[in-house]
């Protein structure tokens, strides 16, 4: 017998990378890359390989420790996208980590990270588009949501925007994580 410890931590994100086609999401999962560590490089410009044996081995410990809270913004950011976050929720969640960004740097950052993941952006946009006219979403595995109302104009249409995006994520992302489990056995 063996015990073993798989990773899905970043499932969702391998689901909407493969649906939206995202080239920064793609590479960095072709090549073994942390994904998170990955997209801040990109927006920082700086070479992977020159930055993730700072994150590996802690040292030096004053870029360490930036290029870590940086990455904890990243990945916050990363997830947020796919799920609607908003530039409060994200200013909060900074705050918690001890990091002080204004409206206005949030607003700045967002939008870089969107000028840098233009696929991603234009899948959710498409998937936002197709719900608000048919009223429903299918998985790639072919499960069915309906949700009625969703649009862009008021509080409850866009909680329905963003369940649809977290439905056509998530409900693949589990079956491929409870398929794997069950190929475990």
């Amino acid at each position: 017998k063996h015990l073993i410890s798989p990773d899905y931590s970043q499932i969702e994100l391998r689901v909407a990378a493969y649906l939206s086609r995202e080239p920064v999401f793609l590479k960095a999962f072709n090549e073994g890359y942390d994904l998170h560590t990955a997209v801040m490089c990109d927006l920082l410009q700086e070479d992977y390989n020159d930055i993730n044996p700072i994150l590996r081995d802690k040292y030096p410990k004053d870029k360490y420790q930036t290029y870590h809270d940086y990455r904890l913004v990243i990945k916050r950011v990363n997830f947020g996208i796919l799920y609607g976050i908003w530039i409060e929720k994200l200013i909060k969640v900074a705050k918690q980590m001890n990091l002080n960004l204004t409206e206005e740097e949030t607003k700045n950052f967002i939008d870089k990270w969107y000028t840098k993941h233009t696929a991603l952006l234009g899948w959710i946009h498409q998937t936002e588009n197709q719900l608000i006219k048919d009223g429903e979403l299918r998985t790639i595995f072919g499960r069915l949501r309906h949700l009625q109302g969703a649009n862009r104009k008021d509080k409850f249409g866009k909680r329905m925007l963003r369940q649809g995006v977290n439905f056509v994520i998530q409900s693949p992302a589990s079956d491929i994580t409870l398929i794997a489990i069950s190929e475990l056995n």
